[in-house]
């Protein structure tokens, strides 16, 4: 009963002037001004997209205010201050143009993962790709407290080493699922993994993965990949697909 173009939300992402913007299933993006109370849809914006399927694997703004937005035919790079877009593909040094997923770190780093390709990435307008991921599809990215890079794929979870991805979990080890669509650390040493069976908490220290399911009250299964959120309180939100699980 709004101005929304779509129900189905993908992604969202604030810019610095708090504005939201939205990536939606199959109609590409939309803005909403926090401030005006207004959606606006730009068409330059949208036409960038790949016309036969405007399905996002994610969005995600930098600190001078550039939009990035992973489509199946390249990385969108929107500058939100002059309202210029880019498309950067293959051509430009990444390492395919299916782009499965997006992370911006710490440091302002880009990671961009590829399907079926591994990893890209973009740091001080350098697009480079390490080879050394191919056959890794990304599925989400993570960032440990001391700066490491993890990712969760359709095979278990990976840690980023240098140039390569060193697996660290699957199914064998203890993951309900090989296919992890969330990852997030908090401040005690854990990862909680989210993945199309359930949720699993592996802490770096012990070693130890423990298993929350539909039995232990996790009744949503399928966790949705970015949708987490760590409150003050030491709650963690879960987005699922059949709602939204509290853990403490």
């Amino acid at each position: 009963n709004s101005d929304l173009i779509e129900d189905k939300i993908r992604s969202l992402a604030l810019d610095i002037e708090g504005n939201l913007w939205i990536g939606t299933a199959t109609s590409g993006i939309q803005h909403y001004n926090t401030h005006k109370k207004e959606f606006a849809y730009n068409p330059f914006l949208n036409s960038n997209l790949p016309q036969q399927a405007k399905v996002l694997a994610g969005l995600e703004i930098d600190k001078n205010n550039n939009l990035y937005a992973a489509s199946v035919d390249g990385l969108i790079n929107h500058e939100i201050s002059t309202g210029k877009t880019f498309r950067i593909s293959q051509t430009d040094n990444l390492g395919g143009n299916d782009i499965s997923a997006l992370f911006i770190d710490s440091k302002e780093k880009l990671w961009v993962g590829i399907r079926g390709k591994g990893v890209s990435f973009i740091a001080e307008n350098t697009v480079g790709y390490y080879k050394k991921t191919t056959g890794v599809s990304p599925v989400c990215f993570g960032e440990s407290p001391n700066g490491e890079i993890w990712v969760g794929s359709y095979n278990g979870v990976y840690k980023f080493e240098t140039d390569s991805l060193i697996k660290m979990l699957d199914k064998n080890s203890g993951l309900l699922s090989d296919y992890v669509t969330l990852l997030r650390f908090d401040n005690q040493n854990n990862l909680y993994i989210g993945s199309s069976n359930g949720l699993n908490k592996y802490n770096l220290e012990t070693k130890l993965i423990s298993q929350y399911t539909e039995k232990l009250g996790f009744t949503g299964i399928e966790t949705k990949t970015g949708a987490v959120l760590e409150l003050p309180n030491q709650q963690v939100l879960f987005g699922a697909t059949d709602g939204l699980m509290i853990f403490n």
